[in-house]
């Protein structure tokens, strides 16, 4: 037997060893929670015996899927943060956009549930990562993280302490195989014939029809060279690609003597090693999710919320079990009656609590005095004791106790109503049961940088990836792309995933569309407010996209299309064969917006210029047909003096004098009043046409119209 296989085999019985109790505490409480198990064994044999009822109301399971429907709820995400050795933020993000990929390729969130359900039920799941070819016929591989469907199957570290286990040198994996399955797999391998393993230690790893495989992971301590070069890189030196630095052109800063974690997977039988490989991580890829987990003297006792809700769960199917009970007897009150008076009716009284019968007849029975004796009467049914009531209403209470869930979480009504005392309600049952959720971040985050460390090995050179945004939008990128500008003599990397180091932080809070919801209302309300018409200038294709309804995106996106704001945030992104079109157009817009303007303007000019020569030339016509008319009129009472002149007295002719003059004054006043009409509007046209040739004529038609005026005054005699 080799030592691999004598390692394999002594870790198996000291990992058992060390959770043999653990192990049989997690299987009672499965069962228990499915509703097997609920009664003791001896009470319920006693029962059985005595035909009497073991109900099982099963509230446990109900508890159980309240925290972990609530986790599902709340599913925490990876972020990735640069730390040193050339990290950037721009590389965290792809690297992030790249788990996200992982994540959805692997529909990880089956496997996320399937750890959750454990961790919950038993205090213990487990996730897995790996790696393998995306196709038959492709040879590009990806990493997947996959769910452990049976957490028994796995015998981790017992001298593991860190909470998500990345500690951990020695984990085994079992797995039961069909032998038709072992020898396509094995064919020159032993299957170990079970007739000839009738006793001994490996009698449990091979059945008539299957073969038990053992997956067992062995951390080793290999001795190394730590270098770093001028580019900022570090690593070992039995790691690193001699034409990479060769093409590079690298120079050796520093170095040291160190050792590094070698991780090699061994597939054992009972007989043999089937195979062995190493593994390209540097962390053992099986992460633990624990539930309650503690050190008691050296003891490290695990488990979940079952594990406590055992007795109450009892003593609840108990106490309901008795009201069922006393309920079920009440129509069989035993009848009260004398002595033979069921004589001649006796089948119809034996099955009198068994069946109804419309009528019971009895033979009357006389005392000593001839007297007939009452009818037989029924007891009055045994009532349920309120100590029976209370009981099973305490032992109710006793389980939202012991699993710190309380009505308000269970979608029970409180008489009081009120939205404070609700949520206060709620806030507490999340804070008793928040280790749950926190264990599982610590497990995710695990299973990230697990991730992280495959992604050099996993992904070559110009490998185009898939990327997935925090908004679930896809796009593609080329990790570790070689470019080589024109002359220059080294060779650029874009997007080099195996340089830098980088962390993995979890972000627990809300989603992306519960934060994408929120941004919308608040901007709509931004909107209202006396800076709503500068940020729906600047910013409408950020409110538009925030919007969750059909056709959202393509508006956001004409109208970015049409923000200058948002065509320079849209220009780095762009090549630069395209920027410079864009560039080009950007200018044409411009020179014909800008032609524009100045079309507007010039129309609104000439209309301007239009409108003041009309309004100068409706008010010449208006002085002139004024004139006229009093020409006309002073000529008719001048003719009418004329004639009249010989038959009006001296007193006559002074009075026509002094209307003559008055008449004078008052034509004088209303000439000077449309003179300064007149050069009024002259004024008003010197603001907006710069044209002299326009004023020389209104000034002559100013004088024009004086000389008129002065010719038309009257004759005195």
């Amino acid at each position: 037997m080799s030592e691999v296989l004598q390692a394999c085999l002594k870790f198996m019985r000291v990992a058992e060893a060390a959770e043999s109790e653990t192990r049989k505490k997690a299987v009672a409480a499965l069962r228990f929670a499915s509703g097997e198990n609920q009664w003791p064994s001896s009470i319920q044999v006693q029962r059985d015996l005595e035909n009497r009822p073991c109900l099982t109301i099963n509230k446990t399971d109900a508890f159980c899927r309240q925290v972990i429907n609530q986790m599902r709820q709340q599913r925490p995400r990876m972020t990735v943060h640069p730390v040193a050795d050339g990290a950037d933020v721009d590389k965290a993000e792809v690297i992030k956009g790249v788990l996200r990929h992982i994540e959805v390729n692997s529909n990880a969130d089956i496997a996320y549930d399937t750890a959750s359900e454990f961790q919950v039920r038993t205090g213990r799941g487990y996730l897995r990562v790996a790696h393998r070819y995306i196709a038959e016929d492709s040879f590009d591989q990806d990493i997947f993280i996959d769910s452990v469907d049976n957490p028994m199957t796995v015998f981790y570290d017992p001298q593991s302490t860190s909470p998500d286990g990345l500690d951990a040198e020695q984990v085994l994996v079992v797995t039961m195989l069909r032998r038709e399955d072992f020898k396509r797999r094995w064919p020159n391998a032993d299957p170990c014939d079970f007739r000839s393993l009738s006793e001994g230690d490996d009698a449990d790893w091979a059945t008539e029809s299957e073969v038990r495989v053992g997956e067992y992971w062995l951390v080793e301590k290999v001795a190394d060279t730590l270098i770093e070069y001028s580019n900022g890189w570090s690593g070992f030196k039995s790691k690193m690609d001699p034409r990479v630095v060769a093409d590079l052109k690298l120079e050796v800063l520093r170095e040291r003597p160190s050792y590094r974690r070698q991780v090699r997977v061994h597939m054992c039988s009972a007989r043999e090693v089937l195979e062995s490989k190493d593994w390209a991580g540097r962390y053992i890829p099986i992460v633990p999710v624990y539930g309650n987990r503690l050190n008691v003297d050296g003891d490290v006792q695990i488990s979940g919320m079952v594990e406590n809700l055992v007795d109450p769960q009892r003593m609840y199917n108990f106490w309901r079990t008795s009201e069922a009970e006393i309920v079920a007897l009440a129509p069989k009150a035993p009848w009260v009656m004398a002595e033979g008076q069921m004589e001649g009716h006796e089948p119809e009284w034996e099955q009198a609590n068994t069946k109804s019968y419309s009528v019971l007849s009895y033979k009357v029975i006389y005392d000593e005095s001839g007297a007939a004796l009452p009818p037989p009467q029924r007891q009055p049914p045994q009532q349920i004791p309120a100590a029976n009531v209370t009981a099973a209403n305490n032992s109710a209470e006793d389980m939202k106790a012991v699993a710190g869930i309380f009505d308000a979480s269970m979608g029970d009504r409180e008489q009081d109503p009120s939205g404070i005392a609700l949520s206060r309600h709620q806030m507490a049952s999340e804070i008793s049961n928040f280790h749950f959720y926190d264990n599982t971040c610590r497990a995710l985050r695990a299973v990230g940088l697990i991730c992280l460390d495959l992604m050099p090995h996993i992904y070559g050179p110009d490998r185009v990836m898939r990327i997935i945004g925090e908004d679930g939008q896809a796009d593609t990128v080329t990790l570790n792309q070689r470019k080589q500008a024109d002359g220059a003599a080294t060779v650029q990397i874009l997007n080099d995933v195996s340089v830098g180091r980088y962390d993995i932080v979890m972000d627990t809070g809300p989603g992306y569309n519960t934060k994408r919801i929120e941004s919308a209302d608040n901007m709509m309300k931004l909107l209202g407010t006396p800076l709503g018409e500068k940020i729906a200038t600047v910013a409408d294709d950020v409110v538009v996209r925030h919007f969750d309804w059909a056709g959202s995106r393509d508006l956001a996106d004409r109208l970015a299309a049409a923000n200058p704001i948002a065509q320079a945030e849209m220009m780095p992104d762009l090549p630069e064969e395209a920027q410079t079109i864009v560039k080009q157009l950007q200018g044409q817009v411009q020179q014909l917006q800008q032609a524009l303007q100045e079309a507007e303007l010039e129309k609104k000019y000439r209309l301007e210029q239009i409108r003041i020569k009309e309004h100068a030339q409706d008010g010449r016509h208006l002085v002139t047909e004024k004139n006229e008319n009093d020409r006309l009129h002073f000529r008719e009472e001048q003719e009418n003096v004329r004639h009249g002149a010989t038959l009006v007295t001296k007193t006559h002719d002074i009075a026509m004098r002094d209307a003559t003059k008055r008449h004078d004054t008052e034509f004088r006043a209303s000439t000077q009043l449309t003179i300064a009409e007149i050069q009024a509007m002259a004024a008003l046209m010197g603001k907006h046409i710069d044209g002299k040739h326009l004023m020389a004529e209104i000034e002559a038609e100013d004088r024009r119209t004086a000389q008129l005026a002065e010719q038309n005054e009257p004759v005195t005699s």
